[in-house]
């Protein structure tokens, strides 16, 4: 939800605070995956006034012919997308087929290089992303693994699979709870229990994994680390952040995490 909370945050910066007269898009997988930003997205165009359009997509994408035709008709301003992989090349293929410019996209983070590739580099060119980890191998863990294990020929895998955003998603997920256990260690020494690796974890402050990252501080009563993504935006060889990490509209976020969440007490 944050990082669609994140991804309005970021149409309202391109018009310059207003979104009165801004219409958004959300196209996505018609499943509890695609479904999920929907209620953020809801509260939020009633805070701010754009009118949002919704387009459904069933499972599994390859059929995007009729959405597209629609988004075509209704002309939103911004498409944000909820879907992964394959879909996004369906997609592209009917933006083009439908005369829609490719900067109108704005996906969830589910989008990698292997999908650029997929679309074409040239014609990729102007897809955002929504993202919490920094893409591509100019990171320092990312150079360390290289160094410490590729060059020595003791890499786990194909180096090629390395070489993509979900790679690095992976990287910080782990690289999160490996911080956990090294400060729970050095809080309550060792062996760790699950209090002591509670503590570590929400010692965590700031913590980016070198760079690697949206900086997350965990707390008790915030184990998502603060919410912050950014926007990023392929320019036909690389992807070139649009926004800092921010974390926006964090109290009506958690105003629908906690009226969703207390459904599920009833």
């Amino acid at each position: 939800m944050g990082q669609a909370a994140n991804d309005v945050a970021y149409i309202k910066q391109l018009h310059d605070g207003d979104l009165s007269d801004v219409k958004v898009g959300f196209v996505y997988f018609d499943y509890p995956f695609g479904q999920e930003p929907i209620e953020i997205l809801k509260t939020l165009s009633e805070k701010e006034g754009f009118k949002l359009e919704l387009y459904p997509v069933p499972l599994p994408g390859s059929d995007q012919a009729g959405v597209w035709s629609k988004v075509r008709r209704d002309n939103p301003d911004h498409v944000i997308v909820w879907m992964l992989g394959g879909a996004h090349v369906v997609a592209s293929k009917e933006m083009q087929r439908n005369r829609i410019p490719m900067d109108k996209y704005i996906s969830v983070n589910w989008l990698n290089e292997v999908d650029i590739a997929n679309i074409g580099n040239e014609a990729a060119k102007g897809i955002k992303r929504g993202t919490n980890v920094v893409g591509g191998q100019n990171v320092a863990l990312y150079k360390e693994i290289m160094t410490e294990l590729y060059d020595k020929g003791e890499g786990s895998g194909p180096i090629e699979k390395t070489q993509d955003v979900f790679y690095n998603t992976g990287l910080a997920m782990y690289s999160i709870m490996f911080e956990a256990a090294r400060k729970a260690a050095e809080l309550e020494g060792l062996p760790i229990t699950a209090k002591s690796y509670k503590a570590g974890l929400e010692s965590l402050e700031g913590y980016d994994a070198n760079g690697l990252m949206a900086p997350i501080t965990v707390t008790a009563e915030d184990h998502g680390g603060g919410g912050k993504t950014r926007i990023e935006m392929w320019d036909g060889a690389a992807w070139v952040p649009q926004t800092d990490w921010i974390s926006e509209y964090t109290d009506v976020v958690w105003d629908v995490v906690k009226d969703s969440s207390s459904k599920y007490e009833q």
